[in-house]
């Protein structure tokens, strides 16, 4: 599979706990998010990867001029199904889970529009683990996972709800940059 690209849509219900406040301070954060996903393995036309959810976390710093450098662990999980061509039945489906672990180091500049908003544009990279476990009806169950290099964009706002709490919407797009090296069917 060459790339797995992600797209993450947290939802807006999602608050951060964030130490970065409205007067704009240097200062450490951490913040988690939860929210729906979107999965898209670019070179297995075959399958079909529905909605899934995800939940990062992150740990960083904000300097005075708005740019924020953090740690970052995410999750994501979506379930799939492909036609099972080796069960010699062209309509024969196997089910799929895809899970990602991700390890990434991220750099945001902040956008104030206001003494509550703000948005926020970011690049990130780091690791990327894709475990993918199949259940066919026919042929024996499997799973595979690999580890490769993969970087993110993201495009996020925010609004303050207290000194030290923000509500905010964010969307990641992650790429992975080599090719994913996963078997779905036992041999």
């Amino acid at each position: 599979m060459k790339n797995l690209r992600l797209c993450l849509a947290v939802a807006a219900s999602a608050v951060a706990l964030q130490a970065a406040n409205a007067d704009h301070k240097s200062q450490w954060y951490i913040s988690l998010t939860g929210g729906a996903n979107y999965a898209d393995l670019q070179k297995d036309s075959t399958s079909d990867y529905g909605g899934g959810w995800s939940t990062i976390g992150a740990f960083g710093y904000k300097f005075d001029n708005n740019l924020r450098l953090e740690a970052e662990v995410g999750y994501r999980s979506n379930d799939g199904s492909a036609r099972d061509f080796l069960s010699g039945n062209p309509s024969a489906r196997m089910e799929h889970e895809l899970s990602v672990v991700t390890w990434m180091g991220n750099a945001v500049v902040e956008i104030p529009a206001g003494d509550k908003v703000n948005f926020g544009l970011g690049v990130g990279a780091g690791a990327v683990q894709v475990r993918l476990d199949v259940n066919a009806p026919v042929t024996p169950d499997t799973e595979d996972k690999d580890t490769v290099f993969a970087w993110q964009l993201m495009a996020q706002a925010d609004f303050a709800i207290s000194r030290r709490t923000e509500l905010f919407l964010d969307y990641h797009f992650l790429q992975t940059v080599n090719d994913l090296s996963l078997r779905p069917y036992s041999t």
